[in-house]
C-alpha cells in the first residue's frame, strides 16, 4: 500500500512538474538575456582600452558581465556583423568610414553615438621639422631621403593604415615610392620619441585625445588634393553595437546613448595610463569614483540588470 500511494502521488505530480518547469523555460526565453557576457572589442589603443574598462566596470556594477577582446577594427566589425561580439567603442570618423558606413548601411551595425565629438587626427611631423618648411602632405616627397621615404602608421588592419596604403597606391602627393611602416600605437609612439631625441625627420600618425600632444612638439601636416584623408582634419569616434543590441539588451543599450565624454578627459585617462604607468582598470575606478555628477548624466533612466535604479547602486559600489 505505501509503494503504491508513492506511485499514485509521483504520478500526479509529475505533468504539475512537467508543466511548471515548461512554463519557466517559456518565461527566460522570452526575456532578454540581460546578464549574459557583453562582449566588447577593442583595439589595442590606449583611450580606447581605458574607455572601454570604464564603460564595463559601470556595466558589471549594475549586475551585467563583460568580456573584452583585442582585436583591429576590421576583425571587430565583422564580428558585431555576425553578432560573435556586442560593442565598439572606437569608431574613429572618417578612418574608418569606409568599414563601418557599409555595415550601418546595411542594417547589420548600428551607429550609436558620437561617444568622443571633438577630436583631431592626421599625418604630422615634429615642430623642428616644420620649422625646416614642411607644412603639407604636398612637401614631403622632396625631403625623401631625410624621411627614409616611410610613413609611420600604427596597427595592421586599421583605419588610417588603409588610407595611408591608398595614397601611396594613387601616387598621392608623390609618395607613390614610399613605404608604410605598420606597427602599434606603442611602437609608433617610441619610435617618435627615439626620433624628437636625436631631431631625426619623421612624418607619423597623430590624434586627439592623447597624451602624445602633452608630451611632444608637433604640428599636423596640411591637406592637398591628392592627400586623400590622412592629413589634418576634426574627427570624431562613433559607438557601434551589432543590430540587435536595442533589443536583447534595451537598457544597455540607453546607457550607451549617453556615454559621451570629452577629449580632455580621455587624454586625461590615457596619460594615467600609459605615462604613469597605472593599470587600466585602476585608472578607470578612481576616475569613476571621482566623477559621480558626470556618471549620473550617463546613468540618466538606465537600471540594473535587476530593474533598480542605476544611479544609486553605482554610488554605493564606488563609495
Amino acid at each position: 500500500m505505501i509503494r503504491r500511494s508513492l506511485f499514485v502521488k509521483d504520478s500526479l505530480c509529475r505533468p504539475v512538474t512537467v508543466f511548471l518547469l515548461g512554463l519557466a523555460l517559456l518565461m527566460l526565453a522570452a526575456m532578454p538575456a540581460q546578464a549574459e557576457n557583453l562582449k566588447f572589442g577593442v583595439p589595442a589603443w590606449p583611450g580606447l582600452t581605458v574607455k572601454t574598462e570604464v564603460a564595463a566596470q559601470l556595466l558589471e556594477s549594475l549586475g551585467y558581465s563583460t568580456k573584452q577582446y583585442t582585436s583591429s577594427p576590421s576583425v571587430i566589425l565583422k564580428s558585431l556583423e555576425n553578432k560573435d561580439m556586442d560593442i565598439y567603442l572606437g569608431g574613429w570618423i572618417p578612418q574608418e568610414t569606409e568599414m563601418i558606413n557599409p555595415l550601418a548601411e546595411k542594417g547589420t551595425v548600428i551607429k550609436v553615438v558620437k561617444n568622443l565629438p571633438d577630436c583631431m587626427i592626421g599625418m604630422a611631423v615634429p615642430t623642428y621639422v616644420w620649422d625646416q618648411g614642411v607644412h603639407s602632405m604636398a612637401d614631403l616627397d622632396s625631403h625623401a631621403d631625410k624621411f627614409e621615404s616611410k610613413l609611420y602608421g600604427i596597427e595592421a588592419g586599421s583605419g588610417i593604415n588603409k588610407e595611408i596604403k591608398e595614397v601611396i597606391a594613387q601616387d598621392g602627393d608623390g609618395l607613390g615610392d614610399w613605404t608604410l611602416v605598420e606597427s602599434s600605437a606603442a611602437g609608433m609612439l617610441s619610435q617618435l620619441d627615439r626620433a624628437t631625441r636625436r631631431k631625426d625627420w619623421m612624418v607619423f600618425f597623430a590624434w586627439e585625445p592623447h597624451w602624445m600632444g602633452t608630451v611632444y612638439d608637433f604640428k599636423y601636416l596640411k591637406d592637398t588634393d591628392e592627400s586623400g584623408t590622412i592629413a589634418y582634419q576634426k574627427s570624431w569616434v562613433w559607438t557601434v553595437v551589432r543590430s540587435d543590441l536595442p533589443e536583447t539588451h534595451p537598457n544597455v543599450y540607453r546607457f550607451l546613448q549617453q556615454f559621451v565624454l570629452t577629449s580632455d578627459i580621455q587624454s586625461e585617462w590615457i596619460y594615467e595610463f600609459k605615462r604613469e604607468d597605472k593599470e587600466p582598470e585602476q585608472v578607470a575606478t578612481k576616475w569613476i569614483a571621482e566623477h559621480m555628477d558626470m556618471i549620473g548624466t550617463w546613468l540618466e533612466g538606465v537600471e540594473t540588470a535587476d530593474g533598480k535604479p542605476a544611479t544609486p547602486v553605482v554610488q554605493k559600489a564606488f563609495r
